[in-house]
């Protein structure tokens, strides 16, 4: 027994078994410890369906752009303005940052876009058959990749 200065004692016995209180105290911790970990993996897989559902939403995005240019210019008599060519270059620079989990085939697609269609001048597309079918192919091929993804 010791008596400190604020005139409590107490009693260290430090031999011996542990007393209920130390049990009681270890089964509780050892529940929190197993609750903490599930919390975390229920955490953990809300944090994957966010990212997977927010995934799947830039590829919708970009998806609708370039769908809205391969019906345009897949129809020879169909007009266009040049913000179909300059809304899909500012959606992808726009998601170039946006894709919070680096989906890296997501970037790769979002590259085939930028690298294919925003370098495409729109007056070239209306004179110029041949790069408007051309185009218009190229608009396909990426819409056909992408469809696994939406």
């Amino acid at each position: 027994v010791s008596q400190s200065r604020y005139g409590w004692s107490t009693q260290r016995d430090d031999m011996g078994e542990p007393d209920q209180h130390e049990e009681r105290s270890s089964n509780s911790i050892q529940q929190r410890t197993e609750q903490n970990v599930h919390e975390r993996q229920q955490i953990e897989e809300q944090t994957k369906g966010i990212l997977e559902n927010s995934t799947k939403d830039l590829y919708a995005r970009l998806h609708k752009v370039v769908k809205h240019l391969c019906e345009k210019i897949s129809d020879s008599e169909a007009q266009f303005r040049n913000s179909i060519i300059g809304n899909i270059c500012e959606l992808c620079d726009l998601l170039r940052d946006m894709n919070i989990s680096d989906d890296p085939e997501f970037e790769k697609t979002r590259r085939r876009i930028e690298e294919s269609l925003c370098k495409i001048d729109p007056q070239e597309l209306r004179e110029d058959k041949e790069i408007r079918q051309k185009t218009a192919n190229e608009a396909q091929s990426i819409l056909d990749a992408m469809a696994g993804y939406l």
